[in-house]
Order: structure tokens, then C-alpha cells, then sequence
């Protein structure tokens, strides 16, 4: 017999084998997209808990780091020191932040605007177009009057795209001395 022959007398089986088949072929399509769907949801969803742990652990960090920095600021503020002495303080912290393993990568300076002068930590001295007052980090940090988390700016000394975490900086009387 030849195949011709035998596909027309049993082309209803055939057709049966046939309709069968892709019936399992769609059957396992689907189920197995929507398995796939549901790993790489769950995939997803875990890679958005790692980054936003991440996130928060830096950010923790930031905010110790600011904290410590103006704890050192007012223990110089209270023994009278002046401008350079400021700023030393000022640098040997950023000196000390750039080496942190958390935050080193992130970290430009520590900066602020103390007893009406602008210091910076890397000795960066901006010109006449500076005005600290109405910087992003000064504004929000007397307004949030507590950690202040600013939103990405153009950094004036690097021209880069960064963010501020900033305080305004207290003496030992409770009165403000400006913010860092």
C-alpha cells in the first residue's frame, strides 16, 4: 500500500494525530510562558528588594556620615575656631568619608556654610556666581530643619549630576550656625 493510499482511507485519524498535536503544542506553549512570566516576575521582584536595600543602606550611610561630621563641626564651632580651622576640620573629614567603603564611590566633599562663609572640605573655593544661600542642599536643609535629602543638581566645582544630604548645623546654645 502506498502512503497516498493509506492517508486517504484513514485521513480522519490523521487528522485527529494532527489537530491533537497542536493542541498539546498550544497547551504547553501557554503553560510554560506563563511559568516563564511568573520567574521572571519573581525575579524581578527580588532584584527590586536588593536594589532598594542597597539604596536605603547607602543613603543610612550618607546620614551617619553627615551626622558625625556635624558633631566634629560644632566641637570646633564651640572651641571659637575660625574659617581655616573650619575648613581643616572640613577636610580631614572628607579626607576620611572619601576612604569609607560604603560611600567612597558616591562622596564628593564635605561643605558648608558656617558662621557666614562657605568651606569646603577638597579646599574648592566657587567665585562670585556661587551664592551657598540658595543652594539646593542650604535651602532644604533649613526648610526640612533636620536631614535634608536634596534632589540630583549640577554640582558648580565638577559639573556633575549629584545629590546633597544636609543639615543646618547647631551650637552648643541651640542657635543655628548655618548648614553642612
Amino acid at each position: 500500500m502506498k502512503f497516498s493510499a493509506v492517508a486517504k482511507s484513514e485521513y480522519k485519524q490523521l487528522l485527529f494525530v494532527c489537530a491533537a498535536f497542536l493542541t498539546m503544542a498550544f497547551v504547553s506553549y501557554f503553560y510554560a510562558s506563563n511559568l516563564v512570566k511568573r520567574q521572571i516576575d519573581l525575579l524581578s521582584q527580588s532584584e527590586m528588594q536588593v536594589y532598594k536595600t542597597s539604596m536605603r543602606s547607602l543613603i543610612l550611610a550618607h546620614e551617619a556620615a553627615l551626622q558625625h561630621a556635624a558633631a566634629a563641626v560644632c566641637i570646633s564651632m564651640e572651641k571659637d575656631s575660625g574659617p581655616e580651622e573650619l575648613r581643616d576640620v572640613l577636610s580631614i573629614l572628607t579626607g576620611v568619608f572619601r576612604e569609607q567603603k560604603d560611600i567612597k564611590n558616591v562622596f564628593v566633599s564635605v561643605y558648608g556654610y558656617l558662621n557666614g562663609n562657605y568651606l569646603d572640605g577638597t579646599s574648592w573655593i566657587p567665585g562670585e556666581f556661587y551664592n551657598p544661600k540658595i543652594a539646593p542642599w542650604m535651602r532644604g536643609a533649613i526648610v526640612q530643619n533636620g536631614i535634608f535629602h536634596s534632589r540630583p543638581y549640577i554640582d558648580p566645582r565638577t559639573g556633575n549630576a549629584v545629590s546633597a544630604v544636609s543639615m543646618v548645623v547647631f551650637d552648643g546654645k541651640g542657635e543655628s550656625r548655618g548648614a553642612e
